[in-house]
């Protein structure tokens, strides 16, 4: 109860900051918004491959808080909290995906500090996580927001090239003692083809590293939207050993197409492989395991702050001893989304 009242009173403290905001408070731009995704969920599976009866039933998926900001012309915040997520003391931070603040001298550079999502070239990784209905395997093992500081080239109004050094995205054990350097393109002109690619050095142990590159891919045709996502990952260690990069990668492919202003159907697949390199954490040792699963998206209004969903999914192949996703299951998922903005100046 003294955390709910806690979280009322700084909810109405940050509407009062942005209805001072709109007065010509000091601030040039603010803008709070908050996103929730309730879902019924019913996952099905043969006994003893992972699927626990106790984790079907309706649920709140994620509950954000979202605050974008310009103090002047250089200097910018940005954050997001995720209310529905514990925060086991002392780490306050556990529940916010990202607060940095953003410093721009011109119109050619940025640099930003502060809690950070990782520069990962992959479009599922990107993606808005209420937007996303069954995850590959190895991003369910990626500590994806992490502590670090980035570098932003801008060339021109739609790319960017980032240079970017953060916790390790492979420590999922909080250890703050490993390190990624990650450096992406991200291409957003409205063309067919908008690339987001990346290529990282992820630390796991002493002098123990994993490379990375990733090539995510999004194709625009009229009502379709198709992306297409290749992961290849191989430990160093491996590599000295054998000579050549590792059998370890990620294919993940979705596909949504807008039937009307009001109904999407979409599609969304992934597949996940590690046949040789028992050092990559993020898809262990002996997984071969893919995911396939659509539905259909309703938008009752015409500004999209609503959408009912229903999708299923089934896994298949073989998962490692220590991987998240049931191999050869169902799952059933039904829910609601609402993005309402609270504050916008």
């Amino acid at each position: 109860m003294r955390r709910l009242r806690i979280l009322a009173y700084g909810v109405v403290l940050l509407l009062t900051v942005g209805l001072r905001a709109q007065d010509g408070g000091g601030m040039k731009h603010l803008h709070i918004s908050t996103e929730m995704r309730t879902d019924y969920r019913n996952d099905l599976g043969r006994p003893g491959i992972g699927v626990e009866p106790g984790d079907n039933g309706f649920r709140v998926n994620n509950l954000f808080l979202r605050i974008d900001g310009q103090i002047d012309d250089h200097l910018s915040y940005a954050f997001r909290q995720r209310l529905n997520r514990l925060n086991p003391d002392p780490s306050v931070m556990a529940s916010v995906d990202w607060a940095q603040l953003i410093w721009s001298p011109d119109d050619k550079w940025s640099l930003a500090a502060g809690k950070q999502v990782m520069e990962v070239g992959s479009m599922e990784y990107d993606a808005n996580p209420n937007d996303v209905f069954r995850y590959s395997e190895w991003i369910q093992q990626a500590a994806a927001y992490q502590l670090g500081a980035s570098v932003t080239r801008h060339f021109g109004a739609h790319d960017d090239v980032v240079f970017q050094i953060t916790q390790s995205l492979c420590d999922n054990a909080g250890l703050h003692r490993y390190f990624s350097y990650n450096v992406s393109w991200r291409h957003t002109a409205p063309d067919v083809w908008r690339p987001y690619w990346s290529a990282h050095l992820h630390q796991y142990g002493p002098r123990q590293y994993m490379a990375m590159t990733a090539l995510g891919n999004r194709f625009y045709f009229g009502r379709w939207w198709i992306c297409l996502d290749w992961i290849h990952r191989t430990t160093l260690g491996y590599l000295r050993t054998n000579g050549r990069p590792a059998e370890d990668f990620s294919i993940i492919g979705c596909c949504d197409w807008q039937v009307t202003d009001h109904v999407t159907l979409t599609v969304e697949g992934s597949y996940d492989h590690n046949a040789d390199d028992a050092g990559d954490g993020l898809a262990f040792l002996g997984t071969r395991l893919g995911v396939i699963g659509g539905g259909l998206l309703w938008y009752p209004n015409a500004t999209k702050q609503y959408r009912f969903h229903a999708t299923v999914n089934h896994t298949f192949g073989e998962n490692a001893p220590q991987g998240t996703l049931p191999a050869e299951a169902w799952g059933l998922n039904v829910g609601l989304t609402w993005r309402l903005d609270l504050v916008k100046n």
